[in-house]
């Protein structure tokens, strides 16, 4: 049987493909279970539209990391944090500390999931 998987599944595929299983394995455990769906032209037409759909805003998402990789390029910024007489800090510089920052004095779009 053909089924077209909803969700990534150790040793059989990646969400999207489709892939050929025993009808008790497809009828007993994917489905029921809602990792996969009996493979027809409509679910494939719409797999196929998402794919599309997550590849042109995946690239959109990579022009604008780009362009803001190309802005901040040799740019220094200079965080202020509490710390001890012996240069300890007393809290971590979190990342959305990090993200105000630099969108504070370089005026870009940067967000937290942004950074690695």
């Amino acid at each position: 049987m053909k089924v077209l998987l909803k969700e990534t599944v150790a040793k059989l595929g990646n969400a999207g493909d489709v892939v050929e299983v025993k009808d008790g394995f497809a009828q007993n455990f994917l489905i029921p279970a809602g990792r996969a769906v009996p493979l027809t032209k409509a679910n494939l037409a719409d797999v196929q539209q998402k794919q599309k759909s997550r590849v042109k805003k995946d690239r959109n998402e990579a022009g604008r990391l780009s362009s803001l990789k190309k802005k901040l390029a040799g740019q220094k910024l200079e965080l202020v944090a509490k710390a001890s007489p012996e240069g300890k800090l007393y809290a971590s510089i979190k990342r959305s500390d990090f993200v105000k920052a630099v969108v504070e004095k370089f005026k870009v779009d940067l967000q937290d999931k942004d950074i690695i």
